[in-house]
């Protein structure tokens, strides 16, 4: 690649966060960096409801593009039944699979038989994802068909307050000047504090004094995260004003990852779209 496009890639890059980021790309972090593009969509594994209807709901299992689903619900006589499914893709944001019911020994008895297990086909049941957190649930039992639209169910908004080691990698894609695309990774160091619902991220150039501060409100959809980051200052004077969309942020005991887009209405990114992710390990 020639130097003057990589000079223009890091140009745009730097300004991601109202500052230069880390030149230098640490080979052991990429080997454990989540590659989106080698898995089949996002992770779907969660409990799904319909926010409306507490009582019943789904829980949904994935593993590349397989999803398993456990679905609980009442019969026509208001007894609690449950049913499951194993779901493969039709399209790239939709799974079909058979409709199972199952009967077996009593969860009371000194040991369990899996041979006095019987299983019934009953139906068919699709989940159709709108979103990362929004989707449409359709299944029929012995005839009976339903549709509901579903949402994940947050159980707990994990704390993602820390101080992170971590990668950058960013695609940038739809610029006017073709010679600004690329992709580029970067190491990043950041604190994350989370206030009350706001959740304001820190971030800061190996080896640098430039350090650059964004806020923003901060949602839990289940699993993910997300927050919608607004830089309001950097100490080199740069970057105020900038916006980046964090999503599908999963906060674990070892670190962080999260997915993010910074518009290409931000000045500074020559009128490109920033698409990438974040890996931190939490020091």
């Amino acid at each position: 690649m020639a130097p003057a496009k990589c000079q223009r890639e890091s140009r745009i890059v730097n300004k991601l966060f109202g500052s230069a980021m880390l030149v230098a790309m640490l080979s052991l972090m990429i080997l454990g960096f989540p590659a989106r593009a080698a898995q089949f969509s996002i992770d779907n594994s969660d409990l799904w409801w319909t926010p409306t209807e507490s009582g019943w709901g789904l829980q949904l299992v994935q593993r590349s593009e397989v999803i398993f689903a456990t679905l609980f619900v009442y019969n026509a006589a208001n007894n609690p039944m449950w049913y499951s499914a194993t779901l493969v893709p039709s399209s790239s944001s939709s799974w079909t699979g058979a409709l199972m019911q199952c009967t077996g020994p009593s969860f009371g008895n000194p040991q369990f038989d899996p041979g006095s297990v019987s299983c019934s086909h009953v139906g068919a049941m699709t989940f159709t994802a709108w979103s990362d957190h929004e989707g449409t649930l359709s299944y029929t039992v012995n005839g009976v068909a339903v549709s509901k639209s579903i949402a994940r169910q947050t159980l707990r908004i994990p704390d993602p307050s820390g101080n992170y080691a971590g990668i950058l990698s960013v695609s940038i894609e739809g610029c006017p000047n073709p010679a600004d695309l690329g992709r580029r990774q970067n190491r990043m160091d950041f604190e994350l504090i989370d206030n009350a619902g706001a959740l304001t991220m820190i971030s800061q150039e190996q080896n640098s004094t430039a350090v650059c501060t964004s806020t923003g409100d901060y949602t839990q959809y289940g699993q993910f995260g997300a927050s919608r980051q607004v830089t309001s200052s950097c100490t080199d004077g740069s970057g105020a004003n900038k916006v980046t969309l964090l999503y599908e942020v999963v906060v674990s005991f070892t670190g962080v990852t999260m997915n993010f887009t910074a518009p290409s209405s931000n000045l500074g990114q020559n009128g490109c779209t920033l698409n990438g992710s974040i890996y931190g390990i939490r020091q």
